[in-house]
């Protein structure tokens, strides 16, 4: 189990329905019907669950989402 969330706002769960994370990541970042912050400067921060029920460490960072209309291309 793994949960993103942006800036001190609340988590929103993250499903892997493959087990990868990694994609799981991406698709959060890339599609369209994810609700991203106004344009500036954010903190995007993750973090997982372990088989224990334990949380690891939030990992953040930083990312300046442009003012506008733009794409949202992590290729």
């Amino acid at each position: 189990m793994a949960e993103y969330g942006w800036d001190e706002g609340n988590y929103t769960p993250l499903i892997a329905f493959d087990g990868d994370l990694g994609s799981a990541v991406e698709t959060v970042l890339s599609e369209s019907y994810i609700q991203f912050p106004d344009g500036g400067v954010h903190t995007f921060k993750i973090r997982v669950m372990d088989e224990d029920g334990n949380w690891s460490p939030v990992f953040r960072r930083v990312i300046n989402i442009p003012i506008g209309n733009f794409d949202r291309d992590i290729h």
